[in-house]
């Protein structure tokens, strides 16, 4: 092809999945610098991205290069949420939802998991400025949503025909390269320890404000959905419900 010239297949793909993760790390290389504006922390927090093998594993390890490009769009879509909120400038949260959207087109099942529920997890527990009544709030959501379904349509499109037609997967898979089959990392990660930690945690803050109804949550709020949705993970992981996907 034009862009790999003479490469073959395999080191065309390669080739494109170190590119991606390296445009992964450069992504979110910007996002750790636009929120904490400090180049060392930035640099070392990319550092831990880079040697951590849920960044990477897929890519190289078990070949799923199409859906593992999408991770992405994360920081990218993340950095424009922020900015959002620190200038109130609504242009900001069309750009982050071009970016969901991208990562939507680019692989439509995880694409909306790994990118679009994360983002608009944050825009729903994140404080708005006083400005921005509920109603508002609500309605730049839903056209963040609707524009990054756009964007997105023709994959979801492709998806959802197939499940409704009944040809979007063929049954559990049984090879080891598939998605199902957790590598070591993830096994560790799914470890009944990490749901007992979550839970305790998400418990611990709902009881906490029982009792002390008047103590302020709002700082760690956005933390306790994230590791909700990342709980959630496991959980279906244990279920054997995303094994065909």
């Amino acid at each position: 092809s034009p862009l790999f010239g003479n490469l073959d297949t395999a080191s065309a793909m390669e080739v494109f999945a170190i590119g991606s993760h390296l445009a992964f790390l450069i992504a979110s290389l910007v996002l750790f610098f636009v929120i904490s504006e400090n180049v060392p922390l930035s640099l070392i927090l990319v550092f831990v991205l880079f040697i951590t093998p849920a960044t990477f594993y897929q890519l190289f390890a078990e070949g799923f290069v199409v859906a593992s490009i999408a991770q992405v769009f994360l920081p990218i879509s993340l950095a424009f949420i922020y900015l959002f909120f620190k200038t109130q400038n609504t242009k900001f949260l069309i750009a982050s939802s071009l970016s969901t959207g991208l990562s939507i087109f680019t692989h439509p099942t995880m694409g909306p998991l790994t990118v679009a529920l994360p983002s608009v997890a944050i825009l729903l527990a994140s404080s708005w400025k006083k400005n921005w009544k509920n109603s508002g709030k609500y309605f730049l959501i839903a056209i963040y949503l609707l524009l990054a379904a756009a964007i997105g349509s023709s994959t979801l499109y492709y998806i959802f025909s197939q499940i409704l037609g009944g040809s979007a997967s063929s049954g559990p898979c049984d090879n080891p390269a598939c998605w199902g089959d957790y590598p070591q990392h993830l096994i560790r990660w799914f470890s009944v320890g990490t749901l007992v930690a979550a839970a305790t945690s998400i418990l611990a803050v709902i009881v906490t404000k029982l009792i002390k109804p008047k103590v302020n949550l709002a700082p760690i709020k956005v933390s306790v959905i994230v590791l909700f949705v990342l709980s959630l993970y496991p959980i279906a992981a244990y279920l054997k419900l995303i094994n065909d996907f």
